[in-house]
């Protein structure tokens, strides 16, 4: 999971990003806070509806959802609202095959996250095995989902997110109303 926090960390300089709850919040927290981060808190399956109002909001720059496997399957009513919109949403769900934040119970999934979200009417999909296999951030065609499997890390945990709510509000505020530059727009 981290290497795949570190690769939209590093490709991802100028979007708005949107973290589902639990230890997804957390690897994004400690790999260096920012104001453009939105971490969710006890917030399960949110991570998406959120992003497209965040995308919505404003269409000067990009949007990138960071979902877990579990959190996506909560809430698969937001993929149609995603879909209908031309938004530069990035929808990455990350796949360890647990919900890992609540003692790492294993569950099945015979949904694909990508035939979701192509039937739900985003314009592209695709899923890799791993960090390394992500595309270059250029070839994506938002709004696109992003399914990646990733492997079971159990173990020392990252620490709790230590932004508040309220504060995360106002940062995300701030953000919104702020010019940036046109970095990793689409133009397709």
């Amino acid at each position: 999971m981290t290497d795949v926090i570190q690769w939209v960390a590093e490709n991802f300089t100028d979007a708005g990003i949107v973290s589902t709850n639990g230890l997804i919040s957390r690897d994004l927290h400690s790999s260096g806070d920012r104001e453009r981060y939105f971490y969710l808190v006890g917030s399960m399956g949110m991570a998406g509806p959120i992003g497209l109002g965040i995308a919505l909001a404003q269409q000067r720059h990009r949007t990138v959802v960071l979902d877990g496997d579990g959190s996506f399957y909560m809430n698969l009513s937001c993929l149609p609202l995603i879909g209908r919109f031309d938004v530069d949403l990035i929808h990455l769900v990350l796949d360890n095959q647990l919900h890992e934040s609540t003692g790492g119970q294993r569950h099945r999934n015979e949904a694909s996250p990508c035939d979701l979200a192509l039937s739900a009417g985003y314009r592209s999909a695709l899923r890799v095995s791993g960090a390394a296999a992500l595309p270059d951030p250029g070839s994506l065609r938002p709004p696109v989902l992003v399914h990646i499997d990733i492997p079971d890390e159990r173990g020392t945990k990252p620490g709790r997110v230590a932004v508040s709510p309220p504060d995360l509000t106002q940062r995300m505020s701030r953000y919104l109303a702020t010019p940036h530059s046109a970095e990793g727009r689409r133009t397709a």
